[in-house]
């Protein structure tokens, strides 16, 4: 009997999207055994967690004959391209809410308004002592003000994936990175595209931002204003776009982004990928990045931060577990 049911609960929500490996792996506690469901009451627990965890309406999940409902998600903005619907991005957009609410409940910290000027952080954060606005200089900032950060990239399969995402929970700012790219440079600046939108209060009339893409240059207003923001925050200049006399290979690009950093305090991974986006060089400048940071490891930096940054007390143990597994923490 719980075989059956748990194999019919499976099979519903494969229609909707969620595989059965993501829910073992990411969803469902560790000690989940589906012998649990033979007893009602275990049943009705792994319901509950599905329904709590992957916002859907439990009162459809009670019901194995009716149509699986999801929760409401809120008012949305989708920064997307003409060939992806909104529709395509909201299963990650579910999965980085829920995950951005539990941080939120971990994180004791208040909640500082940030400034809407970019060389205003920009000065704040070079005046703690750092080198340049790096990641972790940035990171550091924005759990300061109490923006907590995640990352969070493994989804169902066939998810789409976003960039980046930016949702307020009772107030509080949350940014999301879901971009898989181990070098601080690219990660860095999705981190300060999204915070632009924090700032120049684009989430005012809505409760989250889906980036499915950052890119350098769009048609949208509001990305215009959260590149230009970004830009300002790591170079000190909105429009800078670095450039050369002529076409440079990958160590002296490395180079010169070392006297950028020296001379003008902007990390050299963002002088490179700058320049690279500048010029339509990608391959030197990826070339470029891998000489700047040979031991590359964004990705953990965001998520050793949020380790130590959240108070994992005051999470019910299910959910810190669950904050862990979709963040990829849990094995840290």
């Amino acid at each position: 009997m719980s075989t059956d049911l748990m194999k019919t609960l499976y099979k519903r929500l494969a229609e909707v999207g969620v595989d059965s490996n993501f829910l073992a792996n990411k969803v469902l506690p560790d000690w989940w055994d589906d012998a649990i469901a033979q007893n009602p009451s275990g049943y009705a627990q792994a319901i509950t967690l599905l329904s709590r965890n992957l916002g859907i309406e439990l009162e459809s999940l009670q019901r194995n004959s009716s149509q699986i409902i999801w929760k409401e998600l809120g008012r949305a903005k989708f920064k997307r391209s003409e060939k992806v619907t909104d529709a395509q991005l909201l299963w990650a957009s579910r999965l980085s809410i829920r995950a951005a609410q539990l941080a939120c409940i971990a994180t004791d910290s208040p909640t500082v308004q940030v400034p809407t000027s970019a060389k205003e952080i920009r000065e704040l954060i070079l005046k703690t002592g750092a080198s340049a606005v790096t990641l972790n200089a940035l990171l550091d900032y924005c759990w300061e003000t109490g923006i907590p950060v995640l990352h969070i990239s493994k989804f169902p399969k066939k998810t789409r994936k976003m960039d980046g995402l930016s949702v307020r929970i009772q107030g509080r700012p949350v940014i999301i990175i879901s971009r898989e790219m181990k070098y601080s440079a690219w990660l860095l600046f999705i981190l300060a595209h999204e915070l632009g939108h924090i700032a120049r209060h684009h989430l005012d009339n809505f409760d989250f931002l889906v980036d499915e893409k950052v890119a350098k240059e769009s048609p949208d207003e509001e990305e215009r204003v959260a590149t230009d923001f970004a830009v300002e925050l790591l170079t000190g200049h909105p429009e800078l776009r670095y450039t050369a006399t002529y076409r440079i290979d990958a160590e002296a690009l490395a180079q010169a982004a070392y006297d950028k950093y020296q001379r003008y305090q902007v990390d050299p991974g963002v002088v490179a990928l700058n320049y690279a986006w500048s010029q339509k060089f990608m391959p030197i400048g990826m070339a470029a990045l891998r000489l700047i940071e040979p031991n590359a490891h964004a990705v953990d930096t965001i998520r050793e931060k949020m380790l130590s940054r959240l108070n994992w007390e005051l999470l019910p143990e299910e959910s810190g577990e669950f904050l862990r597994r979709v963040t990829d923490t849990d094995q840290d």
